[in-house]
């Protein structure tokens, strides 16, 4: 499912995710953005799963989600949430 397309001016990556973002592209591998949607509602086990999924990935993953949804509280070092 795809959203509206909204026109606006992109805005820049905070430092540190530009870092993070560019850190993995200088190991030849792309980041990957994840994101639900604001009407997405995940089970303690999918969230679950799809951390231990994403972690598993060389790349550098940014995952758009709010910190009390994710279960055991912290992400893999490769796996970065923006709130």
């Amino acid at each position: 499912m795809v959203g509206p397309i909204l026109a606006e001016a992109a805005k820049h990556l905070p430092a540190d995710l530009k870092a993070f973002v560019q850190q993995g592209a200088s190991e030849g591998h792309a980041a990957v953005y994840v994101s639900m949607g604001t009407a997405a509602r995940l089970t303690t086990q999918e969230l679950h799963s799809l951390k231990t999924s994403l972690a598993s990935l060389p790349n550098p993953v940014l995952w758009k989600l709010a910190a009390v949804d994710l279960p055991g509280g912290c992400l893999p070092v490769s796996v970065r949430s923006r709130l």
